[in-house]
Parts: C-alpha cells; sequence; structure tokens
C-alpha cells in the first residue's frame, strides 16, 4: 500500500496549545515531534488520531514524523 501525504493530518496548523495529529491508513504507527535542532518533544503510537499538548513548547517550527513522511508544524 502507497501512502501519501494527504493520509496523515495536523490540525490546526499553526498550533496553539493543542494540535490533532490524524491518519487515513490503518494500524497503529510510531510518532515523533522534534524541533529544528532535532531535540526530541514527543515520542508515542497513532492509531487513527492523536492530540498533543504544544501549551509548554516555544513558538516555533516542529517536524512530526512518521514512519513514511514528515510534516512542517507551526506552534504559536
Amino acid at each position: 500500500e502507497t501512502i501519501s501525504a494527504d493520509d496523515f493530518g495536523l490540525y490546526p496548523n499553526p498550533a496553539n496549545g493543542l494540535v490533532t495529529i490524524s491518519k487515513s491508513y490503518p494500524g497503529t504507527e510510531a510518532v515523533h515531534i522534534f524541533d529544528t535542532l532535532g531535540r526530541s518533544l514527543y515520542e508515542g503510537q497513532i492509531d487513527s488520531i492523536l492530540a498533543v499538548s504544544t501549551a509548554d513548547w516555544t513558538p516555533g517550527i516542529y517536524f512530526v514524523k512518521t514512519k513514511n513522511t514528515i510534516k512542517k508544524l507551526l506552534v504559536e
């Protein structure tokens, strides 16, 4: 099965306090969120929808990585 970036979503983006990560394909997958310096802020698993608090994060650019996709997340 081919997975496209459209099968994996972040909302709202930019985030302000909470970001929801969703995926439309089956199975559990690891999620890793890191900053522009490569520092890990979150590691977990997603089945279909996952909510992550960004309330304590410094405003800026972050990256959300799954097995097949990396997306940019803006935090305000």
